[in-house]
């Protein structure tokens, strides 16, 4: 009968759907201070064009290849603190955010730089950077705690702070049609 055939469906259904589930493809790896990283609380993670995994931790920048881990302190003078709580990729190189800023870690030569960019009103990012996002377009959006939301577009050089929707930004995100979210 037809509701046999419809209980038939929806068994074979959960039995596929189950042996599915229980085909473990997804593989872990634990990566932690005992393995080389240089600390256990990571803050944030940007996977590059290259390959490379970036972690930032409550203990300095880290760059994992796949085989080698290579740990960045002291990044540009940043003050006795070492916290990176952003990252995002910059052509070729890497902004780098934590508690005194933003830096720019340049790949070419292995070096950081503060990030000295400034509004046309002077205003340079100064304050703790906890998140930052590369919107389709290309510009660099930059959350921080206490200057708002900071938008660098690479292509000019040119740097926005806007600060009328909130001093304290945490996360920033961009919808299908575009819309960014803060």
């Amino acid at each position: 009968t037809m509701r046999q055939r419809l209980h038939l469906i929806i068994l074979l259904f959960i039995a596929l759907s189950t042996a599915a589930m229980a085909d473990d493809t997804a593989k872990f790896r634990q990566f932690m201070a005992s393995q080389g990283l240089s600390d256990n609380s990571v803050l944030c993670f940007v996977r590059d064009k290259y390959g490379f995994a970036w972690f930032g931790t409550a203990n300095g920048l880290n760059c994992f290849d796949g085989t080698t881990n290579s740990v960045y302190r002291n990044i540009a003078g940043n003050y006795g603190s070492d916290v990176v709580s952003a990252i995002a990729e910059y052509g070729d190189d890497m902004l780098v955010g934590g508690i005194n800023g933003l830096s720019v870690y340049r790949r070419a030569t292995n070096t950081f730089e503060r990030f000295t960019v400034a509004t046309k009103y002077g205003v340079t990012i100064s304050s703790i950077v906890q998140t930052m996002f590369t919107a389709r377009n290309g510009m660099v959006l930059i959350g921080t705690y206490g200057q708002g939301v900071f938008i660098y577009q690479p292509a000019s050089g040119r740097l926005v702070q806007n600060s009328r929707h909130g001093g304290f930004v945490s996360s920033i995100c961009q919808t299908a049609d575009g819309t960014l979210c803060l």
